[in-house]
């Protein structure tokens, strides 16, 4: 990957970041260093492992597959994000989570009421 994709890719991540943090949820990027390597895009949400992607081809089923890996064998929930630099609906911020994942959300939220 080049210095320019890894550039857009944090950028990306920052920009999701954000907008969770809008709506207050505790967010941020994970910044891997000193050899310490942690899995996932966004720290902050227990429960929940964000993989943000911002590319110009989408690659769902392959995002797909490395979330699921990445949450293998762990209770989180995975969450991929994505988007184009596309104006319109492709261009919007996007969210997958599998539908069982999305169904407890709700049904959780429903019992708030």
């Amino acid at each position: 990957m080049g210095a320019s994709e890894r550039r857009k890719g944090v950028r990306g991540e920052q920009e999701v970041a954000r907008l969770l943090g809008a709506f207050g949820l505790p967010v941020q990027r994970v910044v891997n260093q000193s050899g310490v390597v942690m899995r996932g895009d966004l720290t902050g949400v227990p429960g929940l492992h964000f993989e943000v992607k911002r590319q110009e081809v989408l690659r769902l089923p392959s995002w797909l597959r490395q979330v699921e890996r990445d949450v293998a064998g762990t209770a989180n929930m995975p969450v991929l994000v994505f988007r184009t630099s596309s104006s319109g609906p492709v261009g919007d911020w996007h969210a997958v989570v599998r539908l069982r994942d999305l169904a407890r959300i709700l049904a959780l939220k429903a019992g708030e009421g």
